[in-house]
């Protein structure tokens, strides 16, 4: 059956431009990644970094900040919790609007929006051990979560940004039981995307996509959600994976 998947994208898309806080604040913004530069990095939805985590030795330590986590967005069907790594504080909150969707929270709160580019406060979890290799992009990152799936997790289909970007994504997770679809350009078939445990990757996510724990296995998955500023663009350029 075919659905309009650019209709829905463009629907989604103007939640930020629904109040006139949300387009000065659009307005306001100085760096963007202009369409070509975008294009040229974004070879493919998931584009391999060489930077990768020990699943190991992070699943051991992010144990310590258990008490930390806290609901993503309940309109994801309360499987999926988080832990921000930068956020407007630098702080833990019981009521972080970072953590969940920001188009979701920009739709409730119009006159009190908030983008990636708030988000510039590291929190403790940007010290962990089994963390370094992100230490990379340190200098640049924005909103950024470590989310932790439990079984029957799912993200509806969405967008996270427009292009020029004001932005780009980073991403990973600790087990391929996370399977990510992206819909391909006929706006009618998803494509289903191979991933590798701990390794991180450039995500196109001006596509529509989704998400879905697809296992049987009860045990708990991580996922690394990361944003970065424009200014990231070579550094990233540099490191990733040519094949």
């Amino acid at each position: 059956m075919y659905f309009n998947w650019e209709q829905f994208k463009n629907k989604e898309l103007k939640v930020m431009f629904s109040s006139k806080e949300q387009n000065e604040k659009y307005k306001s913004l100085k760096s963007f990644v202009n369409e070509s530069e975008y294009k040229q990095i974004h070879s493919k939805p998931l584009v391999p970094l060489n930077i990768k985590i020990n699943v190991d030795e992070f699943k051991n330590e992010i144990m310590q900040f258990d008490d930390k986590f806290i609901g993503w967005n309940p309109n994801f069907n309360g499987n999926i919790f988080a832990v921000p790594y930068v956020n407007l504080t630098g702080n833990f909150e019981k009521k972080d609007p970072t953590i969940g969707s920001s188009f979701r929270w920009n739709r409730l709160n119009p006159n009190n929006p908030i983008i990636d580019t708030d988000c510039r406060k590291h929190c403790e979890t940007t010290n962990m051990k089994s963390l370094i290799p992100l230490q990379i992009f340190k200098d640049y990152y924005c909103r950024s979560s470590i989310l932790r799936w439990k079984p029957g997790g799912e993200f509806e289909p969405h967008v996270d940004t427009t292009i020029p970007s004001p932005w780009l994504r980073l991403w990973g997770t600790t087990d391929e039981k996370i399977k990510i679809r992206f819909v391909d350009e006929n706006k009618i078939k998803k494509i289903n995307v191979e991933i590798e445990p701990g390794r991180i990757y450039l995500m196109d996510t001006s596509i529509v996509h989704d998400g879905k724990w697809e296992s049987s296995n009860s045990e708990d998955v991580y996922q690394f959600f990361l944003s970065v500023v424009p200014e990231c663009y070579d550094l990233i350029k540099q490191n990733i994976i040519t094949q």
